[in-house]
Parts: structure tokens; C-alpha cells; sequence
């Protein structure tokens, strides 16, 4: 008497019909779907017997669920990097160990102007005058406490003016030695060179100057 070829879970008769071997037992694929099929961890639903599946480290996708965890990109015939418990394709892996830029916080990659600055990097785009919002890029800048100002902004902002033609100077250094040294009662200051106009009468009658000079009141 012939041995019956019946599926292992319903018992249906197999003959002239598919069915999947699993684990030494002969399955219809309704039964294998049901009962045998692994659960794919991105849409949770069965990876039927007539699907192609995806398998790493005990984990099971259906093939066109395979994607690049970032750009989505299909992944099962390409190569990948496993990061974190999320499936990378290269190209994503490289941006993802990139530095990202202070301002917008995406990667900065190759090819990418970048602004470096004190352990901090940016896009050359990103980096902008905290008034103006113009780019600052690789241009001069002045930092004020967690903001940064170009040139003309801080100018407006910030600078101290002349106190003899009222137009703006640069730097004021006080108590310097060199000062005390020249004269006991000075202060050093930028002063704007059309400045023509006497700011302590220990200097020369006439002086023209661009750099730091005495200042006595």
C-alpha cells in the first residue's frame, strides 16, 4: 500500500500539487504560509512560500522590503552595512560617519565647503551673520557668545566710536604697560585713519594713525 503524500497540518492529499518541505514535513503552501512562514521585520506580515526572502542574523525581510534604512534604495542585490540595528546601503554609511554642520545638522561630504571653527563645522552656505543672515563663508567674522557677525553687523552693533570725530574705532585696550609706559593717564585705541584730530597732546601735532595709540582725556 502506498505511503499518503498529505500535507503534515491540514492533511490534504499533496498529489499533482506544491507544497514546501519544512523541518522533515511535506506543507501545502496555505499551511506553510500559516504556519511555517518567517515574519518579515519591516512590514510584519508572513514571507509566503512563493516570496523571495532576505535573511541576516535571524532576522527575515521579504526582498522588495530589503531597503536602505535612510534612502530606501532596494537592497537585496547589493551589498550592505548593518549600523546600529538599521541595514545601510555604502553610500549611506559614509554619510552617516561624516561630521555634520552646526547650522543645518546634515552630513557634510566630500566636495561639501566647510567652515571649521572651534571643534565645530558647517557649510560654507550655513555659515551666516546671526543679524544680517548673509554668508559669512571663509569671510571675517566676529563670535559673540553662541552667534557670529560679520564685519559691518558687529560694526554697528558693538564698536565703540572715536571720541574727538565720532566715527567708529575697533579696539580699546585698557591699562596696557605699553600705555602706563607712555602716558599715566592713557587708554589705546583703534582710530579711524581720516581722523585728523588731536587725542592727547603727548603725540605729534598731525599724527595720522591705523594703529593702536594713546587715548588721554
Amino acid at each position: 500500500m502506498a505511503e499518503k503524500f498529505d500535507c503534515h497540518y491540514c492533511r490534504d492529499n499533496l498529489q499533482g500539487k506544491k507544497y514546501v518541505q519544512k523541518d522533515g514535513h511535506h506543507c501545502c503552501l496555505k499551511c506553510f504560509d500559516k504556519f511555517c512562514a518567517n515574519t518579515c521585520v519591516q512590514c510584519r506580515k508572513p514571507i509566503g512560500a512563493d516570496s523571495k526572502e532576505v535573511h541576516y542574523k535571524n532576522r527575515y525581510w521579504h526582498d522588495t522590503c530589503f531597503r536602505c534604512s535612510k534612502c530606501l534604495q532596494p537592497l537585496a542585490s547589493e551589498t550592505f552595512v548593518a549600523k546600529d540595528n538599521k541595514i545601510l546601503c555604502n553610500k549611506c554609511t559614509t554619510r552617516e560617519d561624516n561630521p555634520k554642520c552646526k547650522g543645518c545638522l546634515k552630513p557634510i561630504v566630500a566636495g561639501d565647503q566647510n567652515v571649521e571653527y572651534k571643534g565645530t563645522v558647517w557649510h560654507k552656505d550655513c555659515f551666516t551673520c546671526s543679524n544680517c543672515k548673509q554668508v559669512i563663508g571663509t569671510g571675517s567674522f566676529f563670535p559673540k557668545g553662541e552667534d557670529f557677525y560679520c564685519v559691518t553687523c558687529h560694526e554697528a552693533k558693538f564698536a565703540k566710536h572715536c571720541v574727538k570725530c565720532n566715527k567708529m574705532r575697533r579696539l580699546v585696550v585698557e591699562s596696557s604697560a605699553q600705555a602706563k609706559a607712555g602716558c599715566p593717564r592713557a587708554r589705546w585705541l583703534w582710530r579711524p585713519a581720516s581722523c585728523t584730530q588731536l587725542l592727547c597732546s603727548n603725540l605729534a601735532q598731525g599724527l595720522i594713525f591705523s594703529e593702536p595709540q594713546c587715548l588721554h582725556l
